[in-house]
């Protein structure tokens, strides 16, 4: 007697493949390929990257980690070559070239398909070159102008209502009363001085005679002799 096969990959039936598997990018597999045996057909995922469990007579479930896996779309080493961490959000095999670079902690930034641009602001992040709460603390303002990764150290306290300015450190502030009060001496002909310049010493600026007079007072014109 003849040894009849019937491979259901390939033929035309009622309980076939037909274009199941290859419809969807996956190999057909036929175990048993007797008359005998018949729905024992399995599409599986067509190697390489991809995998996922067969499925009898059906479409396989198929993934493809991109971070992990080798494959034309994937990211290889693109992240970790950069120290950043890669993640493939949907990790199907019809889902590619959507894995995502993301800077290591404490600087931010993400990038689809390619290593990310980080951004490191010293002003708010925490770490160990990081302003903290010094400016804060002073009653001063941070920035840090240049957000690079490598540029650290550079963040810089500014004075608030006063000028003064310190890299990497909190500002010795001076607010000179002379500058904003300084007319009401001058336009009697006569000097400005405030002995003490720090914000927190007040009202401590005088007009003050011109020589060979003599006289001082404070907040108006002096009597000079």
């Amino acid at each position: 007697a003849a040894s009849c096969e019937l491979d259901e990959c390939t033929a035309a039936c009622v309980s076939c493949a037909g274009a199941t598997c290859s419809g969807a990018g996956q190999t057909c597999v036929d175990a048993v390929a007797t008359p005998a045996s018949l729905n024992d057909w399995s599409c599986e995922c067509a190697g390489g990257a991809a995998a996922g469990a067969p499925v009898q007579g059906g479409v396989a479930v198929c993934a493809v980690d991109e971070c992990t896996a080798s494959c034309p779309s994937c990211a290889g080493t693109t992240c970790s070559s950069v120290q950043q961490t890669c993640e493939d959000p949907d990790d199907a095999a019809t889902s590619l070239a959507d894995w995502v670079c993301t800077c290591a902690a404490p600087a931010n930034g993400t990038a689809v398909g390619a290593a990310a641009s980080c951004v490191l602001d010293e002003c708010t992040a925490s770490c160990g070159t990081c302003a903290g709460t010094t400016c804060t603390a002073a009653g001063q303002a941070c920035e840090d102008a240049s957000q690079g990764e490598s540029s650290l150290r550079d963040w810089v306290c500014s004075c608030v209502g006063s000028v003064g300015s310190k890299t990497a450190g909190a500002a010795t502030c001076v607010l000179d009363e002379c500058a904003a009060n300084g007319a009401v001496c001058t336009d009697g002909g006569q000097m400005c001085e405030d002995a003490d310049t720090a914000p927190s010493s007040l009202r401590d600026w005088e007009c003050v005679c011109v020589a060979p007079a003599s006289g001082a007072a404070l907040y108006t014109t002096a009597v000079c002799m």
